[in-house]
């Protein structure tokens, strides 16, 4: 991930994400022990 910016209060485009995501098991450092969400937890601290 280079760049993500979550539900901008104006969108430039009507591009949405929809996908399925294949990670390495050193994404787990990222996740916490709580349930949550990958665009507000986990892909800010990738970005």
């Amino acid at each position: 991930i280079t760049h993500f910016e979550e539900r901008p209060s104006k969108a430039d485009s009507y591009v949405i994400n929809a996908g399925i995501y294949c990670f390495s098991p050193t994404i787990y450092s990222f996740i916490g022990p709580k349930d949550v969400s990958l665009e507000r937890h986990v892909f800010p601290r990738l970005a």
